[in-house]
This record gives C-alpha cells, sequence and structure tokens, in this order.
C-alpha cells in the first residue's frame, strides 16, 4: 500500500522512506493540499511554504518544485524496502504519526459481558515486516464494582451497569527483543495513550451473528466459545445484534433447527413449525437464544426469505434498512419472525 503525500517546495531524499511499527499511521487523506490545511495540520510541511525535508541516510537529494507527489511504502505490505533506514532520520513525521494496532484480542466478545462471566484481557496480535507484534497491556475498569479487573487483566462481571475500560500499551519484551535483533541499536518508543472502551455487564447474553462467504448463510448464536472458533474458521463474524433475555416476564425460546442436507439453518419459537421441519429430515438443534413479549424495550426481528436460495433462504435482522433493502433485492418479506431485547447503547441507556 502507498500513501501519496502532498509536498511543496520539499527537498526529498531518494531512499524510500521505512515506517516503524509505531510509526503506523502517517497521514488519514490520500492527497493533501498545502493551500487549504489547517495551521495544526502543517507539521509535516513546517510553517513554511520553501521548506527543505531531508533524511540523514540519503546519499542523494532531489529538489521538487511546486506541488509534486512522494510516496510513503506503509509496513505490512509487500514491498522491496530497505530495512536499514534508520526510524530516526524520518524528520517531521513523527508529529503525524499514531499507533495502530493496540486493540484488545476479540473486544467484541467483552463489549457485552454476562453477571458472572470471567476471563482475561490480551492485545491482538499481528506481524511486521516478519515481526510477530504484541502488546503488554495495562487495563483498568472505570468502576470495580461492575466490572473487576486484576493487575494480571483478568476480569469478573459483578453486576448489571456500564464501565469505560481503559488501557495502556507497551511492546512485550518477547516483541521488543525481535525488532532490536532485526534493527540493532534502534529505539522503538510508543505514543503515550490511554484507549477507552465502553463495556455493558448484563443479565442478559449477547446474540452474535456470523456470515458464510460460501454458501451465503448467516448463523446466530448466543455462544461465544462456537462464535469464536466460527470466526477462525472462514465464517466472518458480524459481531452482537441483539440480547437473549432470559430475564423478561415473558420470553419466547427460538430454537435453531438444521438441513443435513442442504447445510442451512432455520430459526423460529413455532412449535408447529419446528414439528413440520423435523417430519421433512431438519434436525432440531434447540434453543439457541431467548426472545421476549410485551417488553417496553422490545424490538422486531424481520423475517425475510429468498426463493431462488438453497442456503441462506431465510434472514433474520432487526435493522429495518436492512430489511428494506433485502426486499428491493427480492425477497420476500415475511414479517416479524419474534421479538428480542436490543443491545445497549451510549444513547440509549437501559439501565
Amino acid at each position: 500500500m502507498k500513501i501519496k503525500l502532498f509536498a511543496y517546495g520539499l527537498a526529498l531524499a531518494v531512499s524510500t522512506i521505512t515506517l516503524f511499527p509505531h510509526q503506523m499511521h502517517i497521514l488519514a487523506t490520500e492527497h493533501v493540499d498545502p493551500e487549504v490545511m489547517e495551521a495544526e495540520d502543517v507539521n509535516t510541511l513546517g510553517d513554511v511554504e520553501d521548506y527543505s525535508y531531508e533524511l540523514e541516510h540519503s546519499d542523494e537529494t532531489e529538489v521538487i518544485e511546486g506541488n509534486e507527489n512522494f510516496e510513503v511504502e506503509i509496513p505490512g505490505q509487500d514491498t522491496d524496502l530497505d530495512d536499514s533506514i534508520d526510524p530516526q532520520s524520518i524528520i517531521g513525521v513523527d508529529n503525524r504519526v499514531k499507533e495502530s494496532s493496540t486493540k484488545i484480542e476479540k473486544f467484541e466478545l467483552a463489549k457485552y459481558l454476562s453477571v458472572g462471566e470471567s476471563g482475561s484481557f490480551k492485545s491482538e496480535k499481528s506481524e511486521w515486516r516478519g515481526v510477530p507484534i504484541e502488546y503488554d497491556l495495562n487495563v483498568s475498569s472505570s468502576d470495580s464494582s461492575i466490572l473487576e479487573v486484576s493487575e494480571k487483566n483478568e476480569y469478573k462481571a459483578l453486576k448489571e451497569g456500564k464501565v469505560t475500560l481503559s488501557w495502556t500499551a507497551a511492546y512485550s519484551k518477547d516483541t521488543l527483543k525481535q525488532l532490536e535483533k532485526k534493527w540493532p541499536g534502534e529505539e522503538f518508543p510508543l505514543p503515550a495513550e490511554v484507549y477507552c472502551e465502553t463495556v455493558y455487564v448484563t443479565e442478559q447474553k449477547p446474540v452474535y451473528r456470523l456470515y458464510n462467504p460460501n454458501s451465503g448463510e448467516h448463523l446466530f448464536t448466543a455462544k461465544k466459545i462456537e462464535y469464536s472458533w466460527l470466526s477462525e474458521n472462514g465464517w466472518n463474524a458480524e459481531n452482537s445484534r441483539w440480547l437473549s433475555d432470559s430475564e423478561a416476564k415473558e420470553t419466547e425460546n427460538v430454537h435453531r433447527v438444521y438441513n443435513p442436507n442442504a447445510g442451512d439453518h432455520h430459526y423460529t419459537s413455532d412449535q408447529r413449525e419446528i414439528d413440520f421441519l423435523q417430519s421433512a429430515g431438519w434436525r432440531d438443534e434447540g434453543t439457541v437464544f431467548q426472545a421476549c413479549q410485551n417488553s417496553e424495550h422490545a424490538v422486531p426481528v424481520y423475517r425475510l426469505y429468498n426463493p431462488n436460495a438453497v442456503t441462506g433462504a431465510h434472514h433474520f435482522t432487526s435493522s429495518e434498512e436492512e430489511a428494506d433493502s433485502l426486499k428491493t433485492a427480492g425477497w420476500a418479506f415475511e414479517g416479524v419472525g419474534f421479538y428480542v431485547t436490543p443491545l445497549r447503547t451510549d444513547s440509549a441507556d437501559l439501565f
């Protein structure tokens, strides 16, 4: 991947610039017009138009007059970059870079936690220029009475509520060792930043959706272990969609039934439909989540049918926009399949 930077009267080294992992984000825009850039956005160009920019390790310097483009290679892509370039010689870039990969591993599974659930927070793993990149995280909770987090980043959900999860990151010892082995004598500082995410602790369980790009089927599950395994084995993870509400006054058990001949799944709380499908050779896989009735917070899940599909013939969504899009594409609208409790959000807090 190459990002083109718009320069104004720069002296540019012929050598290609190599950005190290702590310099992954350079400019968000594809083209930058120097005449419209705000004052705080011109750290790379300087405060004057005829700014001279040179790299310490360049043997030749080509002066580019006027509005010209130059390219910066982004690490992690297929390039022929020189591993020996000194990251500290990239003058003027440090003010425009931010750390790119200090996310919590599989955070979508920790976004909604059930009371009593426990686990540990770890960083996502990645690879850059053949070096495995991993971080040591220091995670804390804004309210330990709701979500308790230990010094080892082990957590336990104690009661319903909403907390802000915050963390700082540092390269793991093994990552630093491998970076220093490949680029001896270099330093690898990380920005002193605090990362934050909202976490909800509920009495309900989140229901996750996955997509099989080979069959076109969507699958729903409230089991995090199933969601995690499938997402690692060819299914596209599409995050949580609603909550399985076992605490509602009136609940319905939504069953997942499976067609072994077509490899398709179907979802229904209608026992007559379940019995009919079983008589036709489908297998009842039991309750996959619980729907609710007569709840002031309940939202409808729409059911649609594609008469041309062998697998993924039925689709379920709580999004009116998605339902309308499918109807426009020729899917038959079959009304409301069931009602569910929506996810907690910052704009519609249900606690």
